[in-house]
């Protein structure tokens, strides 16, 4: 990969291969799901700076906690 004039590895008309854009893909998804929502949630209430970083870290404890969580059958 080599970098444009502009500073961009891609712009908005070439063409990607499909593994590329496959992974790019899931990244966005997965950064999507767990790292942004209680970003967006901190900013909207107002929070301080602690504010954010403990309401990010009860966040992702919670996402962990409800991956590893695992339904015992009846």
């Amino acid at each position: 990969m080599t970098n444009k004039e502009n500073g961009l590895l891609y712009g908005p008309e070439d063409k990607v291969s499909y593994f590329q854009s496959g992974l790019l893909g899931l990244q966005h998804v997965l950064a999507m799901d767990v790292y942004v929502p209680p970003l967006i949630m901190a900013g909207l209430l107002s929070m301080t700076l602690d504010q954010k970083q403990a309401f990010s870290k009860r966040h992702f404890w919670l996402v962990e906690l409800e991956l590893s969580y695992k339904p015992s059958s009846f």
